[in-house]
């Protein structure tokens, strides 16, 4: 399938985590990524696979301002009043791979489904 096929770039994007902490939603915990013009580009390369292969790509992923994270996990329920300052880091990494994401229903164990597995190549 076009979707899983390699994504082919001019080197292996360098991941640099800047800290971890919240992510913007209640909940989330981060890893949170500087957005240099590698990471930017491959976010594009992937919005543009998605639309070749006809998985619609929400709105708000091409018009709000890109917040580019590992997420870590999801905290219990009734952590929404929970607060904690970033913790800063320095990890800095080639990434070879990356997973694409669907949204699924709380009611399941996890709340994302893996739809793909896309291998990046120099």
């Amino acid at each position: 399938q076009k979707l899983q096929e390699p994504l082919r770039t001019a080197y292996l994007p360098a991941i640099t985590i800047l800290s971890l902490g919240l992510g913007k939603a209640p909940g989330q915990l981060w890893a949170h990524v500087h957005a240099t013009p590698a990471v930017t580009q491959v976010r594009q390369l992937f919005i543009d696979r998605l639309t070749q292969c006809n998985i619609p790509v929400p709105a708000q992923e091409t018009t709000r301002d890109f917040s580019p994270h590992i997420s870590l996990g999801i905290l219990a329920n009734n952590s929404s009043s929970i607060s904690a300052p970033d913790t800063p880091a320095k990890i800095t990494f080639a990434a070879r791979q990356a997973l694409v994401l669907r949204s699924v229903p709380k009611e399941t164990e996890s709340p994302y489904e893996c739809i793909a597995t896309i291998p990046l190549l120099p």
